[in-house]
């Protein structure tokens, strides 16, 4: 199967205020720069995001600042006068359905039993997910891309994203809502074939995970520490594990979803990670 790269980096609510500004007119996404309030990450982001799952337009799509219109699930969210109305969570989730990743990951949870109770609340986790979409689409998709893939979901109305705090996980919790879409997809379509390779760790040139999922670190020595919920290092090798990492710099790439924080919970995360130095 094709490899698949997602989009990421954007927001259904960027998308919509795109669709609201474009009217129904054809525009250079420059021109798009000067007429809103978004900036120009956030607006590349929306409008790649809204061509790839049919809400816009890209004519010469390769170029820095192309040419943006409305697609067909681009109109309704044009003509809404919220993100909120029935219509336009309508349209999302005509999209999910026609975008085969998310389409697949969607299934996956559902025909898999990906959904598990979370904190008290039926809800698939942001690792779930990624596991779900990794098996039968090559790509090996990262955790911002599956993050956009529950905020759009989000918009369809078929749960509410929760940020990951106090060891819970980023998770969509599911609404009734969900399992009868789920179901009207599990009627009209089925699960491709699994793709054969498992996700790994992606490494560096460094030799350090670029992206660690778990609860377990593997050194270079071949030897694999697991760290239990109090914290406790077991298994052999731990002697070693520790004087290495006591005996060298660590750099730690940590990946965090900031956009749905305010500035103060950004700089309390800052100054949480340089406490630790």
């Amino acid at each position: 199967m094709t490899e698949v790269q997602l989009p990421s980096r954007a927001k259904p609510e960027d998308l919509y205020a795109v669709c609201t500004q474009l009217n129904s007119r054809t525009v250079k996404r420059s021109q798009l720069y000067d007429e809103m309030e978004l900036d120009r990450r956030q607006i590349s982001a929306a409008t790649d995001f809204g061509s790839t799952l049919g809400f816009l337009e890209l004519e010469e799509g390769n170029s820095k600042t192309p040419r943006v219109s409305l697609s067909d699930y681009g109109f309704p969210l044009w003509q809404a006068d919220s993100i909120e109305e029935p219509g336009v969570k309508n349209t999302f989730r005509r999209a999910i359905e026609s975008y085969e990743p998310y389409r697949i990951g969607l299934l996956s949870a559902h025909l898999e039993d990906r959904i598990v109770d979370i904190n008290g609340e039926r809800a698939i986790s942001i690792d779930e997910m990624i596991e779900g979409v990794n098996t039968y689409l090559e790509g090996d998709p990262e955790s911002r891309e599956i993050n956009l893939l529950l905020k759009t979901a989000q918009a369809a109305g078929l749960g509410n994203r929760k940020v990951g705090r106090h060891n819970y996980p980023t998770r969509l919790v599911v609404s009734d809502d969900y399992d009868d879409f789920a179901k009207k997809l599990a009627s009209k379509y089925e699960l491709p074939e699994k793709t054969s390779i498992a996700p790994e760790s992606k490494v560096s040139s460094e030799g350090h995970p670029d992206n660690v999922t778990g609860d377990s670190v593997t050194i270079d020595s071949g030897a694999e520490s697991k760290v239990d919920s109090g914290g406790k290092v077991a298994n052999d090798g731990t002697a070693q594990i520790i004087a290495e990492l006591r005996s060298n710099d660590l750099t730690l790439n940590i990946g965090l979803d900031i956009s749905d924080k305010d500035d103060k919970e950004v700089m309390k995360i800052v100054n949480e990670i340089k406490s630790l130095a």
